[in-house]
């Protein structure tokens, strides 16, 4: 109504990232969609990186690897591009999470070393946990449950003040080394 396109674009983000953590996905598909469209209309390339990796991370979830991949290497290069560091680390751990599910274990393990290193050097204990917990995922995809499982001890010791997404993230890798997930 007041004609605020970037803030419109932002709203829209986040009415996209509810949708998916209530599991609807084609509604958070459609509002990620058009904050991108927004965000690439009105210049915000921060935020264009942030949705990138939200519609990645949308991909993964439903398991299409490739778009997956794709989207989250754009949101990684518009991340390096505007000197986001918190997020390039984030994106880093959620690539690594794609090789991993692909059997690309080496390079998910690179690219979990990456993502760490630069979540210590902005120090972001929620990026770390998270990291952490791929980590865990690819030892115990690597058939070291026993790493696997100090790794995620080590996720679990970082103090993330109640961040829900990381909460979500420790019990999924919990269940893979319990048997119960995928």
């Amino acid at each position: 109504e007041v004609r605020d396109r970037r803030n419109e674009g932002m709203v829209l983000g986040n009415l996209g990232s509810l949708h998916m953590e209530q599991g609807r996905m084609e509604e958070a598909r459609t509002h990620l969609q058009d904050a991108l469209a927004v965000h690439r209309e009105v210049g915000n390339r921060r935020n264009e990186g942030v949705v990138l990796g939200s519609l990645g991370i949308l991909h993964l979830e439903q398991g299409r690897m490739e778009e997956a991949h794709t989207h989250l290497q754009d949101a990684l290069a518009v991340h390096r591009e505007v000197g986001n560091r918190h997020f390039e680390g984030y994106v880093l751990g959620r690539l690594a999470r794609v090789h991993a599910l692909q059997g690309a274990l080496l390079l998910a393990t690179t690219l979990l070393d990456r993502g760490e290193t630069l979540a210590r050097e902005v120090g972001d204990p929620t990026v770390i946990a998270e990291l952490l917990s791929v980590r865990a995922e690819v030892a115990w995809r690597g058939g070291d449950p026993d790493a696997a499982r100090d790794v995620l001890a080590e996720a679990r010791s970082v103090e993330t003040v109640g961040n829900a997404e990381t909460a979500r993230e420790i019990a999924r890798v919990q269940a893979l080394l319990d048997g119960t997930g995928s």
